[in-house]
């Protein structure tokens, strides 16, 4: 299955979309990147963060085909990154996704302004089940306390005062009215 995805090149301000397959990584879209752009910094040094996942991607990653993936590469990493946790709008959070006996730990930036219903639906994405007719419930617990009604997840973190560097265990149900 093939998809395309959208590419940012930085510094050099390079846009294009390819059209790639589920068995290429992320070096082999960075070599492609430096020959056909003639960039000579090593790709060993570069940097690929995705859009969709929230997340830096390793290079010996393969991609993984979701509509509307974005990736920003950067090409001098050393001068042009910045640590998107001491922006102060910005906060990192460790997710810890359990779904059936799966469970996974992710770390994500998200705006101080980002609601838990926003965090909840980043967890479907990243799971690939947004595309469900009724997609699963996802349950959201910080310190232990449940956040799953209505009025708790319009809040954003900076109004439940979640810091920088918190946990927030995401528990994904197939029973998706029950949980509410």
């Amino acid at each position: 299955m093939n998809s395309i995805i959208q590419l940012i090149v930085n510094p050099q301000k390079i846009q294009l979309k390819l059209e790639i397959d589920q068995t290429l990584t992320v070096e082999e879209i960075l070599q492609f990147i430096q020959q056909n752009y003639i960039i000579t910094t090593n790709i060993d040094e570069w940097t690929c963060y995705s859009d969709l996942r929230q997340r830096y991607l390793n290079n010996n990653e393969r991609i993984v085909i979701q509509q509307n993936e974005k990736l920003y590469i950067n090409t001098e990493p050393q001068s042009e990154l910045v640590d998107l946790s001491e922006q102060s709008d910005q906060s990192s959070i460790y997710l810890f996704i359990t779904n059936g006996n799966s469970r996974q730990e992710l770390q994500a930036y998200f705006h101080q302004d980002s609601s838990l219903e926003e965090i909840a639906q980043f967890v479907l994405k990243y799971c690939q089940l947004t595309e469900n007719v009724n997609p699963p419930f996802v349950s959201i617990k910080i310190y232990n306390q449940a956040y799953n009604d209505v009025i708790k997840r319009s809040k954003s973190l900076s109004q439940l005062s979640i810091k920088n560097n918190s946990i927030i265990d995401a528990i994904i149900s197939q029973q998706t009215n029950k949980s509410r």
